[in-house]
């Protein structure tokens, strides 16, 4: 009688264990779709930029005579 209430108790800690386990990777799986979405809306996001955008870049420095070197390229 002894060793059935053993076992049983071994079964059901073993199931325990395995259930912690499998919810622990499906946490890990909900996280990485997570982070898959978001990549995925900050990709689409880039892609509705209008190609032909220009952008400044350049120093913040002021040259002695006042001016900026600043430049404009295409927005990649």
């Amino acid at each position: 009688m002894r060793e059935s209430v053993l076992l049983l108790t071994s079964c059901v800690v073993v199931c325990l264990l395995l259930s912690f386990s499998q919810a622990a990777r499906q946490g890990q799986d909900i996280r990485c779709g997570a982070c898959r979405a978001l990549v995925d809306e900050m990709e689409w996001a880039i892609s509705q930029i209008d190609p032909k955008k220009m952008i400044q870049t350049g120093s913040f420095r002021i040259n002695p005579d006042g001016s900026q070197s600043i430049r404009e390229v295409r927005q990649p």
